[in-house]
């Protein structure tokens, strides 16, 4: 669930921490295909997120950005059986 940050805070006891500073979660996507996660990064990116890593093998593709937020976002193919 995304929350407007006002909201979420009436879920926590912690303080937030600023995600443009310090990683407090790396949110994965499964995607149905290669050209599926690149069609997702590059929205994205076009959106104002920050391009990050691409790793790719034979049996999985990833590419990362940062959200607005700094919250990093993985998108990822996966090969059927892996």
């Amino acid at each position: 669930m995304l929350l407007q940050e006002a909201f979420f805070k009436t879920f926590i006891k912690k303080d937030l921490v600023d995600a443009k500073k310090s990683t407090e979660v790396l949110l994965c996507i499964n995607e149905a295909s290669k050209e599926k996660v690149d069609e997702f990064v590059e929205k994205a990116i076009a959106n104002g997120g920050t391009n990050g890593n691409t790793t790719e093998y034979d049996f999985m593709y990833s590419r990362s950005f940062d959200d607005l937020d700094g919250h990093t976002w993985e998108i990822v193919w996966m090969a059927e059986g892996n």
